[in-house]
């Protein structure tokens, strides 16, 4: 408080420097009029000009601390601005500039609110249509796994380009919206990481046969503690890319999977490696960022730039640590670390 009195008086000096200007040339004139009572009456105005500044400076900052509440607490809650009595704290030029300052934030805040009611009515859409069109979705799986013999090779792999393709998209939708929510349905318990890495790699078994992938599934059954569904979603999410991404100029396509223990840092690792065409190394720094397809031609017809962000954002969720192996440069690594969790 007293720095902010101190302050006030700098603001102020001017008017202080004129009240001693005037006290000045008064004590001249009392000087002059009575030189026997000069010390008194000197002292007496000298008191009352003080005192009168101090009420002066008192006022100023007493107005001034009511005005800074009052806008604090409208930075803090923008719906203030819908009640004028945010307004009683202003008069004269200020209220005018408080008034112009309310009816703009008012505006803002109403087109604000407008849009925000927009984007959840999208986002409720997409939730909606993204689980409805599982139904025919599971139909088509259904007559896929139970018609199989009645296809002929090229169709059935047509197919089951296109139902995986949309799988994918659905789970992405369905995920960035729990993203989005404010509460989550994660179901923290032991899992295996070999079972998810084995059930993964089942979801794209059509895909990575029909691409001539050589699978090496070296995961060991190494328990940690995350939700089985998005665990499994983030290693489905590499193996898309890496099916995505395949070298067509490679001889064989592989893919490998294991783990290994880092004791430094006390975590289990998760490797996922291919020999695809892999990432510029100018393209690393952003491949986890929204929206981000890379520089590559190739790479950018097949991208979305939302999977391996989601990747990112559900493994930080799942306080799993990603990254990638700068040192693996014939193809694409994907690691994965999970912390070791004490009984």
């Amino acid at each position: 408080m007293l720095k902010k009195l101190l302050h006030y008086c700098y603001n102020y000096s001017i008017w202080l420097a004129l009240l001693v200007c005037t006290d000045f040339l008064f004590i001249i004139f009392l000087w002059l009029l009575s030189p026997g009572k000069f010390l008194i009456l000197l002292g007496a105005m000298l008191f009352v000009s003080f005192l009168m500044f101090s009420i002066a400076l008192w006022i100023a900052y007493s107005s001034d601390s009511k005005k800074e509440k009052a806008y604090m607490e409208l930075l803090e809650n923008r719906e203030l601005a819908e009640d004028e009595s945010f307004l009683t704290a202003f008069g004269g030029t200020d209220y005018t500039i408080a008034q112009a300052l309310v009816k703009r934030l008012q505006s803002e805040y109403r087109e604000n609110k407008k849009q925000k009611s927009d984007i959840q009515e999208y986002e409720d859409y997409m939730e909606t249509w993204a689980h409805e069109v599982k139904t025919p979705l599971a139909l088509m799986t259904f007559v896929l796994d139970n018609r199989k013999e009645e296809m002929s090779t090229g169709v059935f792999h047509k197919l089951e380009y296109a139902r995986s393709q949309l799988q994918e998209d659905i789970d992405q939708v369905l995920y960035y919206a729990g993203l989005k929510a404010v509460h989550s349905d994660f179901l923290f318990e032991k899992v295996s990481l070999r079972d998810c890495c084995t059930e993964a790699l089942s979801e794209y078994r059509a895909l990575l046969d029909e691409a001539g992938f050589l699978i090496q599934n070296e995961t060991e059954d190494i328990g940690v503690l995350s939700d089985r569904k998005g665990l499994i979603f983030i290693i489905g999410q590499a193996v898309s890319n890496s099916i995505k991404y395949a070298d067509p100029e490679k001889e064989k396509n592989t893919l490998k999977l294991y783990t290994e223990w880092a004791p430094s840092r006390n975590e289990t690792m998760l490797h996922i490696r291919d020999n695809g065409i892999g990432v510029p190394e100018y393209d690393i720094p952003f491949i986890f960022d929204k929206g981000f397809t890379g520089g590559n031609l190739r790479q950018r017809k097949k991208a979305t730039g939302m999977g391996l962000y989601l990747v990112k954002e559900l493994a930080k969720r799942l306080k799993i640590r990603v990254g990638t192996n700068p040192e693996y440069k014939t193809g694409f690594e994907l690691v994965l670390a999970f912390p070791r969790v004490s009984k």
